[in-house]
């Protein structure tokens, strides 16, 4: 009794908010923690539960386990209760807590995005404020914990590593709650590291570091699979000098060890080989153990949904339940899927059908006697038809098998529909990058990115609009123009006009993007013809630590003649564009440059936000940057940003905002911190990149250029943008 009342006064800290004063709690609990918690409790018995529910004067579960956010007093009082009734103490049980959930989430089916986090638990962590950035986006009352992954502090007795170690870091956590949810993460964070990446792991609390609630020492040590363990090797490049043969074992990457070395090699027999391999220790992090049993992951909570729940958590891990989505949208998902088969193997046998040949046909004489060819040829794609979200698995399977090739057939032409303009015009490679494994990982697919991208960029303009992100348009050059026709020239002389004829721009921005001619040269055609503040950076699920330098050096060494094109025809077709438009090649160089700095810039204040690491790590460098490239304006004018304090006085007057209606308010602080990015865009960096357009662009281009978009306001276009 002693003891639930002391964890009782810790809980106060925990809520956050003096209960004296009456205000709402700033952190709440989704439901969906409530869920998995009970179905941990019922493994010890059902009446366990029963006994919680009493204590806690609640006569039916449904009340605590429905979808929704709750108060932190809940969930505490519930944690409290369930301490209480099992005889062990909050940390204790948050502890166990932690161990069930980490198993719970590793039996998922979305386990290929928590691995594409990192191949090792320390590089799993470092990219743990990366993933809450993102998770930002889409849940803009969360409130996600900070993490810090730094050297371990040795002292000068301190032992040398042992044997087996392959890290040792210190891992530092602060939380708006505290440190009380601590114990919680020493729980789940030995389950993660021993089922995503085949790591024991040693955790010792120390002092924690200034800023933070709670830091540790960690040390890994991989997992030896032992004789008769089924293991799967990765064969790349950083295992050229290992002595097991590597064209021994190419195609043929799982097998059985056979024999473990006393120097801690290993003998293993690999599918379709007659001989036995020796795998080098230090070669162990290629290594990955089968599980031998699949786990049930049936139907349950989709992977957005869990990660709702871990931000109520405030702690730092991924998880996924399988979500098919309703009946409706996996049966439309099947009659698309067969209409590409069906229409796959027609041209197989015998290229377009002679009806589409035909159709495409008239449409190509009706060019002839046009006045206006880009509204004739203009098209948009329902976002729907080419976007998913990692809660419909199914779809997003599709949806990536659309972004897999840039190979358009008549069936994705089918897809978009004519139309007089569409919401956003998609720019993007449509190849990864060359070192996207190494970078991303194996589990986690470019298309797949890109798809969930433009997800949650349709989400955004749905919820401004007040309409459903299904009725988002995009023009996608895949499915806009026809292809393996000659209407295929006539759109890309079209491009500026079907650029004109979109309120905005999406650009899936990758660390190569500024390496292909083609992709600059739409980026910097759209911002000639509309407002910067209507471009969409989707960049956040490939900025990272360990990339921010690939996209600072491709942006500071662009030059129009050494970027990629995929052919030479193509090349002097830009070339001529760059001609008609721009002062000179040269000029065409500078804006590139100094719109995607200015750009970039403004799309990393909110992860900059973060904390006064963050700033100097993911802000910063824009504004060295500018300096470099000659943009001394532009980098005072980015100097003039205040992430940290923005984030915090949009915190207080959220949190001022909902004690003012009991706890009610729809305003959320990432509403109120976006407002105050949009106006410090507006009034510093929009007047400067509006200098450089002036100074690039040819003034009877700018001229022409203003016309067309006031004829398009006043009535060839709808006069409200969406974007």
């Amino acid at each position: 009794h002693r003891l639930a009342q002391a964890d009782c006064q810790r809980a106060s800290v925990f809520l956050g908010v003096a209960r004296s004063t009456g205000a709402p709690p700033c952190c709440q609990m989704h439901g969906f923690i409530h869920q998995i918690f009970r179905k941990m409790v019922v493994e010890y018995g059902e009446e366990k539960w029963v006994e919680i529910l009493e204590s806690l004067g609640i006569a039916d579960d449904r009340e605590v386990l429905k979808n929704k956010q709750y108060d932190d007093k809940l969930t505490v009082q519930t944690i409290v209760a369930a301490a209480r009734v099992m005889e062990v103490s909050v940390p204790k049980a948050l502890r166990t807590f932690g161990e069930f959930y980490g198993e719970f989430i590793c039996s998922t089916a979305h386990l290929r995005m928590l691995e594409s986090m990192g191949d090792t638990l320390e590089a799993f962590l470092r990219n743990m404020n990366h993933l809450h950035f993102i998770l930002e986006r889409s849940y803009r009352s969360s409130n996600f914990p900070l993490f810090q992954v730094g050297k371990v502090r040795r002292t000068k007795d301190a032992p040398e590593d042992e044997e087996g170690v392959t890290s040792r870091f210190m891992l530092s956590y602060s939380s708006k709650r505290g440190d009380i949810l601590a114990p919680f993460l020493e729980g789940a964070l030995p389950v993660l590291a021993r089922k995503l990446h085949g790591e024991h792991i040693a955790l010792k609390a120390v002092p924690p570091d200034a800023d933070f609630n709670s830091t540790w020492q960690v040390v890994t040590q991989r997992i030896l699979p032992g004789v008769g363990t089924r293991i799967v090797i990765v064969v790349d490049s950083l295992m050229s000098d290992c002595e097991i043969g590597r064209q021994r074992i190419e195609g043929h990457t799982m097998g059985i060890v056979r024999e473990v070395t006393q120097q801690g090699h290993f003998v293993v027999r690999f599918d379709g080989c007659d001989d036995d391999v020796l795998i080098w220790r230090k070669h162990m992090r290629k290594l990955r153990i089968v599980q031998s049993e699949s786990p049930d992951s049936g139907p349950g909570p989709s992977f957005w949904q869990w990660h709702t729940a871990l931000a109520s958590l405030n702690l730092g891990c991924c998880c996924a339940g399988q979500h098919i989505g309703s009946g409706a949208e996996v049966v439309q998902a099947q009659t698309r899927l067969m209409r590409r088969t069906s229409v796959i193997l027609t041209e197989m046998m015998g290229g377009l059908p002679p009806d589409e040949v035909a159709n495409l046909n008239r449409l190509s004489s009706r060019l002839e006697t046009s006045d206006n060819p880009g509204a004739l040829l203009m098209r948009a794609v329902r976002a729907d038809r080419v976007a998913a979200g990692w809660d419909t698995p199914e779809l997003l399977d599709l949806a990536s098998q659309f972004w897999s090739s840039n190979e358009g057939r008549i069936e994705d032409y089918h897809l978009s529909e004519a139309a007089e303009y569409a919401d956003l015009f998609v720019s993007h490679m449509w190849m990864e990058p060359e070192n996207w494994i190494e970078v991303v990982g194996d589990k986690l697919s470019y298309g797949a990115v890109k798809a969930t991208e433009l997800k949650m960029a349709a989400d955004e303009i749905a919820e401004s609009v007040g309409g459903k992100w299904e009725d988002v348009t995009f023009w996608i050059d895949k499915c806009c123009i026809p292809q393996r026709h000659t209407l295929t020239v006539q759109c890309v002389k079209l491009i500026e006009d079907f650029l004109q004829r979109c309120d905005g721009m999406i650009v899936v921005l990758t660390w190569e993007y500024f390496s292909r001619l083609w992709c600059v040269y739409e980026w910097a055609a759209f911002l000639v013809y509309h407002d910067p503040s209507n471009v969409r950076i989707c960049v956040d699920n490939f900025l990272r630590t360990d990339t921010l330098q690939f996209f600072v050096e491709s942006i500071e060494n662009f030059e129009m003649s050494k970027a990629e094109c995929y052919n030479d025809a193509d090349r002097d077709v830009l070339k001529m564009k760059v001609a008609k438009y721009y002062n000179s090649e040269e000029d065409f160089n500078r804006f590139a440059r100094g719109t995607a700095v200015a750009m970039i810039a403004a799309t990393s204040v909110r992860r900059a936000s973060r904390s006064a690491k963050a700033y100097e790590e993911q802000f910063m460098p824009w504004i060295h940057l500018a300096v470099k490239l000659g943009f001394h304006d532009l980098a005072d004018e980015l100097r003039e940003a205040r992430p940290l304090q923005w984030r915090e006085g949009a915190r207080e007057a959220a949190t001022s905002a909902a004690a003012e209606c009991g706890g009610r308010s729809r305003t959320t602080w990432q509403g109120i911190f976006g407002q105050t990015i949009e106006r410090w865009f507006k009034h510093d960096l929009k007047p400067e990149l509006e200098h450089l357009r002036r100074q690039c662009v040819r003034p009877e281009i700018l001229e022409d250029m203003d016309r067309k978009r006031a004829a398009l306001l006043n009535g060839d276009h709808r006069s409200e943008p969406r974007c």
